[in-house]
């Protein structure tokens, strides 16, 4: 419940490695008036003044822009942008993918009920947040939003990493080459084995 403009409300878990993709529904209890609604999830957060979020914005006019911003050392800049070809219905669920791999940041949204788009809606890159910190979610009112009490509702959360491994080729003197960007499968011999 978002009882006061202008400040955000966060919830967090510390994230095993820099890198993460995160999955999370959003939704506002209410249309917003006066100004905006927002939520999404935060990566790389050590502190209310230091993260990368994917926000979406629920907007007056029923438009919904999903925006990757970074905060740091209490300054936010907006780094892309991406109106949605939806309109925010109240108590709706969207959901959001963000993923940050390196340098590399990316998102997505779409409404729950439908099927996850193919391609990033938005792709940027920043180098100022490198550490693991932490994952989760964060909400925050327009300093001009005139609505009272509304809820930001999350479900859903998924960290939707990777595994890490290392593997080392040709351990059994079999080499292969491969196509860029090709599929490919480990199997442990041990796993096999047992």
């Amino acid at each position: 419940t978002l009882t006061s403009v202008n400040v955000s409300r966060r919830s967090t878990q510390s994230s095993p490695t820099a890198g993460a993709g995160l999955y999370v529904d959003v939704a506002a209890s209410a249309l917003a008036t006066g100004g905006f609604i927002s939520g999404g999830p935060v990566v790389r957060y050590s502190g209310g003044n230091n993260l990368y979020m994917a926000r979406l914005a629920f907007n007056t006019s029923g438009s919904i822009d999903l925006t990757i911003r970074k905060r740091v050392s209490s300054s936010e800049t907006e780094l892309g942008t991406y109106t949605l070809a939806l309109t925010h219905t109240a108590g709706t669920f969207y959901r959001v993918r963000f993923q940050v791999d390196g340098d590399d940041l990316r998102a997505k949204a779409w409404a729950a009920t439908a099927d996850e788009p193919k391609s990033w809606q938005l792709q940027v890159t920043d180098t100022d947040l490198t550490g693991a910190g932490s994952v989760g979610v964060r909400s925050i009112l327009s300093s001009s939003n005139t609505n009272v009490n509304p809820e930001v509702r999350y479900d859903n959360l998924a960290l939707a990493n990777p595994q890490i491994l290392t593997v080392t080729p040709s351990v059994n003197g079999i080499t292969k080459s491969h196509a860029v960007g090709a599929a490919v499968f480990v199997v442990d011999e041990r796993a096999v084995d047992a």
